[in-house]
């Protein structure tokens, strides 16, 4: 009789542990997405915006995202924290339930548009024929901004005819806010898997290896080009400025680790749908439903709450402004002393450094 009775008892403490760890996770960790990423959206935006990077065209696809991110993560990450505690208006108010994931379909895809069109420029701008990269410019990044925008308020518009709350499903049973019905949830999950999902990222990792095999191309003639003008002669060659070179790899981190966040979601969709004629417990498909599902759901905003730390550990640009960021702003607010004080610490760091190699240039002559 135990041994009968042990497996539904176990599966009734799993279910219970996982529906704990998830609430958990759901209060505490979406909370730490949502102040990081609005931190770091702003520090984003604020430097963006700064008259030296705001020259290069691909520096307007990364502050239209860094704005998107920032939609995304309140309209996807701050009703989070009171749904743990049973505690959401989106779940009883239509108005609500609709516009929350309005704002959050089409600024995720937008936020995925605007790093495939800066992928686009940059292999538009690391090309060698001129034509090519002329059609990098500051002026048409703001014209495919503006369009993307349109375009992805237009096609999320669906959102207000298939989304309700407080839809029945039987025995009394209601469903917060979710799609009302199966043609609708059906087109949702095709069109946020395409659009949102693949789509950016297949061409992400496409425009990726192009402008990477561009710039392999540069770097192997510039010995030639070197020993061309040399002897007289033009250089045939484009060379990358050392601030766009900067910004590609800024960009190529932050696609790599885009297209593998988008492809989460539909990876996990496509084992739901290889495996759907195959029989599954109820344990298993709890595991996969209530768990697995909502984890992945919940890891899709890490990307947007983490954009400002990518930029600051691939971007030697990026904390060269985010420095004069911090001291103007420090001079603003009359706090001259930070400054001066780390002006006087790179005068000793430098002077140290003098002093180590006059002295290893003494060693080496004795």
């Amino acid at each position: 009789m135990d041994s009968k009775s042990s497996p539904p008892y176990f599966d009734y403490i799993l279910a219970t542990k996982l529906s704990t760890l998830i609430s958990n996770l759901n209060r505490y960790f979406s909370l730490c997405l949502l102040i990081c990423g609005t931190i770091g959206g702003i520090l984003n935006i604020l430097t963006f915006t700064r008259r030296s990077l705001n020259t290069n065209p691909c520096t307007s696809y990364f502050l239209a995202s860094s704005i998107s991110d920032l939609i995304v993560i309140y309209s996807g990450l701050l009703g989070r924290f009171p749904s743990s505690l049973n505690i959401n208006p989106t779940f009883t108010s239509p108005v609500l339930c609709k516009l929350q994931f309005y704002l959050l379909y089409s600024s995720l895809s937008l936020s995925s548009w605007f790093i495939l069109s800066a992928s686009v420029d940059r292999f538009l701008s690391s090309c060698r024929n001129a034509r090519i990269r002329n059609l990098s410019t500051k002026k048409s990044s703001y014209h495919v901004v503006i369009i993307l925008t349109i375009c992805s308020l237009l096609i999320w518009l669906e959102v207000f005819y298939c989304y309700d709350a407080n839809l029945p499903i039987g025995q009394g049973i209601l469903v917060p806010c979710f799609t009302h019905s199966n043609q609708c949830a059906l087109f949702n999950s095709i069109f946020v898997t395409v659009v949102q999902n693949l789509a950016p990222a297949l061409l992400m990792t496409l425009f990726g290896l192009l402008t990477v095999s561009n710039i392999k191309t540069i770097s192997q003639q510039i010995v030639p080009s070197i020993i061309v003008a040399s002897s007289g002669g033009v250089p045939s060659t484009h060379r990358m400025k050392q601030k766009d070179r900067q910004i590609t790899i800024m960009l190529l981190v932050q696609v790599t680790l885009l297209t593998v966040d988008s492809m989460l979601i539909p990876v996990f969709s496509f084992y739901q749908y290889a495996t759907s004629s195959s029989e599954k417990s109820a344990t298993q498909l709890f595991i996969e439903n209530a768990f697995v599902l909502q984890l992945l759901l919940l890891l899709s905003f890490l990307h947007s709450s983490s954009t400002f730390f990518i930029y600051t550990l691939s971007g030697k640009i990026f904390r060269k402004e985010l420095n004069s960021l911090f001291f103007s702003t420090c001079k603003r607010l009359g706090l001259r002393n930070v400054q001066q004080r780390t002006d006087v610490t790179n005068t000793e760091n430098n002077s140290t450094l003098n002093r180590n190699r006059m002295r290893i240039t003494t060693i080496s002559i004795q």
